[in-house]
């Protein structure tokens, strides 16, 4: 078995903390990325809009749900890698420590903190959004914060004993021995919960694949794509794991399978229907003459307008 790090005293402060920072990231780097792309995605045009109709249709309840599903996603997987302490830490367990708790914590809260932000530069409507997430983001923080003093104090009030934070330790021996700790972590950290997310979200991977449209059917924009960051990580918590002990580069790799399907995977086609065959566009003096005889009496006319706007039909017809 693995021994922790002696303290090392000769290592500058700044150094070690940030060897321990660069560490705990680099290790807990799947829920980083489904952070930033949820961010990036509603930082996007359609995201804006998305967040804008949210506020006109007073889908409150839905984005809050979605946020807290993806937040507790994020903080979760990333605390239960970090639970799994792997062979030969580049500094010692009590400058990682810290790191070790606040990192899942901040990096869950820092989900209601984005939305919120970008809430806030899409305006509109979106600005009433704003403060209910900002609160409920404070009760998350809070509750993955002081998780352990509750559970301590209702654990004395029932007299029964408590596990006490501690690391996996994960030898160095290739095969099921080096898998059997990501299943471990996961057992003491979520239980069933992370093995039925884990399923829930293999299941939506090959159903979005298989019957995008279909699954459209089921779930509202804003809604699914927090579905899809809650339960793409146990999935891809695991592939990191095993990443991190076979020295694979998981996200290299799957940024790399992305590009090449992208070359052959053209989702913009339309089907045409079947023996129909579409009337011919009207020229433009005939479309102005139609206009014309619609809406012009006795020689006076409106002004016409012609409107000119970014993004595809849907949204430039909105």
């Amino acid at each position: 078995m693995p021994h922790p790090i002696a303290y090392q005293p000769d290592l500058p402060f700044l150094s070690r903390h940030l060897r321990a920072l660069t560490y705990v990231l680099n290790l807990s780097r799947f829920s980083v990325v489904v952070l930033l792309v949820g961010a990036a995605l509603l930082a996007s045009g359609q995201g804006q809009d998305v967040l804008i109709s949210v506020g006109e249709d007073n889908q409150f309840g839905r984005l809050l749900l979605g946020i807290t599903l993806w937040a507790t996603s994020i903080w979760l997987w990333a605390r239960v890698l970090l639970n799994i302490h792997l062979p030969a830490p580049p500094v010692d367990t009590l400058t990682l420590a810290p790191y070790r708790r606040w990192v899942p914590r901040l990096l869950g809260t820092l989900g209601f903190v984005v939305v919120a932000v970008d809430a806030g530069n899409a305006g509109g409507e979106a600005n009433d959004l704003i403060i209910p997430i900002i609160i409920l983001g404070v009760v998350f923080f809070s509750a993955v914060t002081w998780r352990r003093a509750m559970a301590r104090r209702i654990a004395r009030m029932r007299a029964g004993p408590l596990a006490h934070d501690h690391w996996l330790w994960v030898e160095d021996q290739g095969g099921d021995a080096q898998v059997a700790g990501f299943w471990r972590a996961m057992n003491c950290g979520v239980g069933r919960f992370g093995l039925l997310m884990l399923v829930i979200g293999s299941g939506l991977f090959i159903w979005g694949v298989a019957r995008p449209l279909a699954m459209a059917d089921y779930f509202d924009t804003i809604l699914l794509l927090f579905v899809w960051g809650a339960t793409v990580l146990p999935l891809g918590s695991l592939l990191t794991y095993w990443g991190n002990l076979k020295g694979v580069p998981v996200l290299t790799l799957l940024l790399v399978a992305a590009l090449l399907f992208s070359l052959i995977n053209d989702n913009h086609a339309i089907r045409p229907l079947a023996g129909h065959v579409p009337a011919d566009r009207p020229h433009i003096d005939e479309a102005i003459a139609s206009w014309q005889a619609s809406n012009c009496r006795d020689g006076e006319c409106p002004y016409f307008v012609v409107m000119a706007t970014a993004g595809g039909g849907i949204r430039a017809g909105f």
